[in-house]
């Protein structure tokens, strides 16, 4: 088996299609490839707790370093706050993408939006921070500044980078609809300080069966593609299905209440590196090999887990 990556581009948004009509073709007769796809746009979280516009401003730079609350009451007072819109942009110091974050988020200014509560992964055009500045008659960077203060200086911005190049997600839909995909669309961690996709399994069930404005997937569909269509293509035969002689890997779901938290940065990597958490509601409880390592959305400190070899 084989297994990639498939997404729609900004710059081409039609090509993903040739790729799943070659895979569907080449399945066909007797291929085994597994185009991975993810259940939501791939993008950046962007908040005065990570990366955002200002973050090379002199005024800024000189409260960087304060802890976030001290830094926020910063954030506030007047004279900061002109300072930081008035002033330009210090050189990156280095040409990491944390350093240059600032100029990609200011060639997209008009792809951000606000992460909202209730969360909001598929926004419209009218919602985004353009769009709204521009109804209420301030510069986008006035609003965004102002945006980022929201929710005790804890609101987030989302500025989609795939999967949203027609401004929707009906492209992911498309692909998750495809018998021949698996959910997945990861990079092991490599950006942890800038999205946080540990959470997308429980956005499939929730937006993709439940809550979704336009065509959804099927609550038996969504749970066969993430679990047995997974443990298979990875040759995870022993788990994916509630069968005898399986591992008893199973979570009992409060579909109804199921929910995510805002993502929050923590510093908990080591030399303090930080990385985007978020949390979800309505797991009743989580098993792994039979033993309940959460219960009600909380650990119970049991940790049953091994390494996992594929067989094949």
């Amino acid at each position: 088996p084989i297994t990639f990556l498939i997404v729609e581009f900004g710059e081409d948004p039609d090509a993903w299609k040739f790729t799943m009509d070659f895979v569907n073709e080449a399945n066909a007769n007797g291929a085994r490839l597994f185009p991975q796809t993810a259940s939501r746009p791939a993008g950046v979280l962007l908040s005065w707790q990570s990366n955002h516009l200002f973050q090379r401003r002199p005024s800024y730079r000189a409260i960087a370093e304060l802890p976030l609350d001290e830094r926020l009451a910063q954030l506030r007072q007047p004279e900061v706050r002109q300072a930081i819109l008035t002033e330009e942009n210090l050189p990156p110091i280095s040409e990491s993408i944390n350093d240059a974050m600032h100029l990609i988020i200011a060639q997209n200014v008009e792809n951000v939006f606000p992460l909202g509560a209730p969360l909001n992964y598929e926004p419209s055009a009218a919602d985004s921070v353009a769009a709204q500045a521009k109804r209420a008659g301030i510069p986008v960077e006035t609003f965004m500044y102002d945006q980022m203060l929201a929710q005790d200086g804890q609101a987030i911005l989302m500025m989609p980078g795939l999967n949203f190049a027609r401004g929707n997600c009906d492209a992911i839909y498309d692909m998750l609809a495809n018998p021949g995909s698996v959910v997945g669309l990861a990079d092991g961690g490599a950006h942890c300080g800038l999205i946080c996709d540990a959470s997308s399994t429980t956005h499939l069930l929730s937006y993709w069966v439940r809550d979704r404005q336009g065509p959804k997937l099927s609550l038996a569909y969504a749970v066969k593609k993430q679990c047995a269509d997974t443990a298979a293509l990875y040759g995870l035969t022993d788990r994916g299905l509630l069968q005898p002689g399986k591992r008893a890997d199973i979570n009992v779901i409060d579909f109804d209440n199921l929910s995510l938290g805002m993502p929050y940065v923590t510093h908990d990597l080591p030399a303090g590196g930080q990385r985007f958490l978020q949390s979800a509601k309505g797991y009743k409880a989580t098993l792994v090999a039979g033993e309940v390592v959460r219960e009600h959305d909380e650990d119970t400190g049991a940790r049953p887990g091994r390494l996992i070899r594929g067989r094949r």
